[in-house]
């Protein structure tokens, strides 16, 4: 017996040494690669890799350094979401009246309230595109035929900050960079169709979409082969005027440049409008007003409830197709769910308590928006990688948040990633970049059949976005292969 318990603690110790042995020779892998690689002589990194199982430092590089997250701070907002919200939640915006029906006229207002839904009509969930129509036959059947008052938004719920402070002007108008409002439809993105000539001419507008908005539109694109100058559409978020810009391709019948809404209310209450218009319920010249303070509406009769897609296919969209609106929405309804104010400090708050209910203990992520397109945001590969970890202990590869993550080799944000055929579907994991910043977090199943939590930012570097994306997967295929 005392034999059979050596030969036991014997083999445990050889156990424990052969595991200590590989992490010590990944870690020297993977610094000797990034002391070494000319690509990184003036770039900032941080690397941090966690064994899920054991919880113990694989790899350790610069890891309590605060870095740009840029989006896999997602990781963070939607994780929250699950957890303060629940994956079954869904947004609610509500159409009812006050007033009384009179012979199919209703005597009094239609009201519409935002519940900040960023799925009506998005192109990701095409059952919501008919969403307008839907709202025009629940008022036939409630047996109104025309109104006779006002189409009242209410926009209640948050108030008029739809954009976070620290977002910077290069990406205001951007069709990335849309803002947050309790009625949110198409994405809160339009689009402007050109038609181009010869070089040196000034493409022409043929189509915007939505029509229905008060916008001005200032055309500078030029038609030329300079490709640097990708053409986009740029405005001040709390102007309606818009202006497209930039070198477009010549001979085209029909190009494309989109950007974000201006001011989704009002254009909502602009196709609303048009939509009782056609069915002859309402004048062309009817009003609609958009409400962003708390108004009387009690004895308000509902109509219609619509109801978004479930959060948990909400986050999926989120994650795997890295969608800054997505996140932004859910940020600010954590804030007004869970602190009564509808705010996107409220919602950064709120993520915050969640690291504290996780147990955490490191420091270094500090938060200003959902979606990481602020450069304000901080966090640590080891903040990162504890939360990781803290995430895969509560439901492994079976959670909701763990399928919502992009597979290596799948269509997602890690697609422009070109991973060897090994390492194909063995990576969980969110990309975070913009200018100077590659980013990676997630989960790694190595060669040897270990899962480890990951993280790693590269920032500030000179070379070509594309050669950090070799270098990152030079990393990554490090520990693949060494641990």
């Amino acid at each position: 017996m005392m034999k059979f318990m050596r030969f036991i603690l014997t083999c445990g110790l050889i156990i424990i040494t052969l595991g200590g042995f590989s992490q010590k020779l990944v870690q020297q892998k993977v610094e000797s690669y990034c002391n070494t690689n000319p690509r990184l002589t003036y770039a900032q990194y941080a690397i941090s890799v966690k064994d899920v199982k054991t919880d113990s430092v694989v790899v350790a590089i610069n890891e309590k350094k605060s870095m740009t997250p840029a989006s896999i701070v997602k990781l963070y907002t939607t994780s929250a979401a699950l957890q303060e919200l629940g994956k079954d939640f869904r947004f609610k915006t509500v159409v009812g009246y006050t007033g009384t029906i009179q012979k199919g006229v209703l005597k009094g207002n239609l009201i519409i309230i935002g519940g900040g839904d960023p799925t009506l009509g998005s192109k990701f969930f095409p059952q919501s595109k008919q969403f307008v129509d839907s709202i025009v036959q629940a008022i036939k059947k409630k047996g109104i035929q025309s109104i006779d008052g006002l189409i009242v938004l209410d926009c209640s719920l948050y108030g008029k900050e739809a954009i976070p402070q620290t977002w910077v002007w290069e990406d205001f108008g951007k069709d990335y960079a849309t803002g947050v409002y309790p009625l949110s439809f198409y994405d809160n993105v339009f689009s402007i169709t050109l038609k181009t000539g010869n070089v040196g001419d000034t493409a022409k507008i043929t189509q915007v979409f939505p029509a229905e908005m008060s916008t001005t539109i200032q055309n500078n694109a030029i038609v030329g082969d300079d490709k640097s100058q990708e053409p986009s559409i740029l405005g001040n978020p709390e102007e309606l005027s818009r202006t497209v810009s930039g070198v477009v391709p010549a001979n085209r019948n029909s190009y494309i440049v989109r950007g974000a809404m201006p001011s989704p209310p009002d254009a909502f209450g602009m196709e609303i409008k048009q939509a009782l218009f056609r069915a002859n319920m309402v004048k062309y010249n009817q009003e609609y007003i958009v409400k962003y303070d708390p108004f009387f509406k009690d004895g308000m009769d509902t109509v219609l409830v619509l109801l978004s897609p479930e959060l948990e296919l909400i986050v999926g969209i989120t994650n795997y197709h890295s969608n800054n609106s997505y996140a932004e929405h859910m940020l600010k309804y954590m804030g007004y769910a869970k602190l009564n104010k509808g705010t996107f400090e409220a919602g950064t708050k709120v993520v915050q308590k969640h690291f504290t209910d996780l147990g955490m203990t490191s420091q270094g992520a500090m938060l200003y928006d959902g979606s990481g397109l602020s450069r304000y945001n901080t966090t640590t590969a080891s903040h990162m990688t504890e939360f990781l970890i803290k995430k895969y202990q509560q439901g492994a590869d079976t959670s909701t948040f763990f399928r919502s993550l992009p597979i290596s080799g799948k269509p997602s944000t890690l697609r422009s990633y070109d991973f060897p055929s090994y390492m194909i579907g063995k990576i969980n994991a969110k990309t975070g970049s913009m200018n100077r910043v590659r980013n990676m977090a997630g989960y790694m199943t190595t060669k040897s059949g270990k899962r480890v939590a990951f993280c790693v930012m590269i920032q500030g570097f000179l070379d070509t976005d594309g050669d950090m994306k070799k270098t990152m997967l030079d990393i990554l295929d490090s520990i693949y292969t060494n641990y």
